[in-house]
């Protein structure tokens, strides 16, 4: 276990990436000082299954002040089984089956996602059309226009060329059987959302995060070169039949210090509980708490922690850009894309939280 870290702003945090990225430090899940992030873990073998929460999640004391969280040794706890996956772009817990997780391919494949056991198993396919799907970067699992329901959303939000119209798929959250054979599963009553970026503004974005609480809408656009992210943000409900204009609530400089990996955004979450919201890049996993009666265009202006960096250039992950809380609403879970390489299994490696 690793001793608690205090948040600094992201010009010392650029100076930890520095020194960690330029001396090669591990850096996962290691402790924060004025100086920086120590060298305080490495990957370990044993692997561990996050999906339970234990007694350390449970009896935290809520009046405390809020402290970047400490992390367990990274492990990895399973690979994608389903050789239909080739892409995992993005990630997402189910919230309506228990231990099921939801992936998808990246662009290039058809409008289908995936049903995901805890450990990689093939849960199953569930197919919104047989049309070519337009560049899927994300998934989320949030709420929706009936009560009490939760809902599937799919994001055709990227693209190599920038795009000013972006859209999301919403669909019904399906129910993955325990008992039936992994197989196609036709998805009913899909919802198109559109939306643009203001004026003739064209971004490329790899990341979404929906508000569970409101069901709110928040892109994440990708700058490598420059580690500039801009957070746009649509109200729910989303009713309209016309495309709603995305609003800039706020702007997140990454420091990258030369490597566009560092600073290039490829997927998010937010925890259950709408309180912590992460974003990942190729290299470095970031997390960010929101307080009590904060809004997430004010909580992303405040200091973010680290949770892993060197996933790419220590060979963690060779492209990584999917990233989940856990089923517990504590937990991380991330994975990778491979390339189109049909024999290959993408690993699924789990952060669990101290």
């Amino acid at each position: 276990m690793h001793s608690p870290r205090q948040r600094f702003g992201l010009p010392g945090l650029a100076f930890c990436l520095f020194a960690l990225l330029g001396c090669g430090g591990h850096g996962q899940a290691g402790q924060r000082d004025a100086a920086g992030l120590d060298d305080a873990s490495s990957e370990g073998d044993a692997a561990t299954d996050g999906p339970a929460d234990d007694a350390s999640h449970q009896d935290a004391d809520v009046s405390a002040p809020w402290q970047c969280p400490t992390w367990g040794t990274r492990t990895t706890v399973g690979s994608i089984a389903n050789l239909d996956i080739l892409e995992a772009s993005g990630l997402a817990a189910s919230k309506k089956n228990s231990g099921i997780y939801w992936t998808h391919n990246d662009s290039g494949d058809t409008e289908r996602f995936f049903a995901l056991g805890a450990d990689g198993s093939n849960r199953g396919t569930f197919v919104v059309s047989t049309s070519q799907q337009n560049d899927w970067e994300d998934i989320a699992v949030g709420p929706g226009p009936a009560v009490g329901e939760t809902y599937v959303y799919l994001a055709s939000i990227g693209g190599n060329s920038p795009r000013n119209a972006v859209y999301l798929l919403r669909v019904p959250e399906p129910t993955v059987s325990s008992d039936a054979a992994p197989g196609n599963h036709p998805v009913a009553n899909t919802v198109r959302i559109d939306f643009k970026y203001p004026g003739s503004e064209s971004y490329d974005a790899e990341t979404l995060l929906v508000d569970p609480r409101q069901g709110d809408v928040y892109i994440v656009t990708k700058h490598g070169a420059s580690g500039t992210a801009k957070v746009f943000f649509a109200a729910a409900p989303f009713n309209d039949a016309q495309p709603r204009t995305l609003e800039l609530v706020h702007t997140i400089q990454f420091p990258t210090g030369g490597n566009n990996n560092v600073g290039a955004t490829t997927g998010g979450d937010m925890s259950p509980d709408g309180a912590e919201a992460v974003i990942r890049t190729y290299d470095v996993i970031w997390l960010w708490h929101r307080a009590d009666g904060v809004t997430w265009a004010d909580a992303f202006k405040t200091e973010p922690c680290i949770v892993d960096t060197g996933i790419l250039t220590k060979g963690v992950e060779p492209q990584g850009e999917a990233i989940a809380f856990a089923a517990n609403g504590k937990d991380l879970r991330i994975t990778t894309e491979l390339g189109w390489n049909a024999s290959a299994k993408e690993p699924i490696l789990a952060y669990p939280r101290q």
